[in-house]
């Protein structure tokens, strides 16, 4: 028997097909119309693509003034660190000042514990080169006139070393007056301070006790600040007929155990004796070359 189905509006019977026989079936919903994609074109182009980039425009700026402000101030705060108050020159001090400034930088040289400590070492020997120096020979001597005096090398460098030229310790005070930067000592001045203390630790070691500079390598590690005691370390590392290796550093002193310190420049120096050594030391004085 063949099942048929009339509509509601008195069509004609229509047979069902064998398949759907035995099927439930429901009204058809109304379909919905498919929206388009939205693309990335219209999303700026609406009003809300505009509030995003107007936003995102804002932060920006306000991120960056944050932090151009902080820069400013962090920079200002470092350079007041470093350099706190503008001083006059030291050597434009009434003379009374000044011979009391390079009393106290003495006094802080000789009562430091690092200077204490190396004068209990019975191996070292001490001295002041730069005091020996003839008068008649500082004005033409780069560290030992030049930049030697108040606000630059304050004070003749005391110096520690051993007899056989293995080991030197150099103590200054650096003053306002060497900069490059303001407040910072300029890198020419360390590499000589350490150019003529690298040498001085290696003559003992030579035949003829004097060399001349063939190789010196620097590597700066820190700012050096400018009126501050530092301690210079040089050890000959090999000797080699008339050739010496030695190399060295600059550190600051710290005062207080808790204290650290800092290594500022590090340096390694190849120094050669000439062969016509011999005769360099009939006439050059012996000050020296010790």
């Amino acid at each position: 028997m063949v099942q048929t189905l009339t509509s509601a509006r008195g069509h004609l019977p229509k047979r069902i097909p064998p398949s759907l026989r035995g099927l439930r079936t429901t009204p058809c919903a109304r379909s919905r119309p498919v929206e388009p994609p939205i693309s990335p074109e219209s999303t700026v182009r609406g009003d809300g693509g505009r509030g995003r980039v107007r936003r995102a425009g804002l932060a920006i700026v306000k991120y960056g003034l944050v932090g151009g402000l902080a820069g400013y101030i962090g920079f200002s705060l470092s350079r007041q660190l470093v350099h706190p108050l503008p001083t006059p020159a030291v050597r434009d001090l009434p003379r009374a000042e000044v011979d009391a400034h390079v009393a106290e930088i003495e006094q802080l040289i000789n009562t430091h514990p690092t200077v204490q400590a190396l004068r209990t070492r019975q191996d070292l020997h001490e001295s002041r080169p730069h005091l020996r120096i003839h008068p008649s020979d500082k004005p033409h001597n780069l560290t030992a006139g030049t930049l030697a005096g108040p606000g630059k090398i304050t004070v003749a460098p005391y110096v520690w070393g051993d007899r056989e030229g293995k080991e030197l310790y150099v103590v200054a005070h650096l003053g306002r007056d060497l900069c490059g930067h303001d407040g910072i000592v300029h890198g020419g001045l360390l590499a000589t301070f350490l150019d003529e203390g690298l040498a001085r630790c290696c003559f003992r070691a030579l035949p003829n006790k004097i060399g001349v500079t063939a190789n010196l390598t620097i590597d700066y590690r820190k700012p050096t600040r400018a009126h501050q005691l530092v301690l210079m370390t040089a050890h000959t590392t090999s000797v080699q007929g008339r050739k010496a290796y030695v190399e060295g550093k600059l550190q600051t002193m710290p005062r207080n155990a808790w204290e650290q310190q800092v290594t500022l420049v590090e340096a390694t120096a190849l120094f050669v004796e000439p062969r016509y050594a011999k005769m360099m030391r009939r006439v050059v004085r012996q000050e020296y070359l010790e």
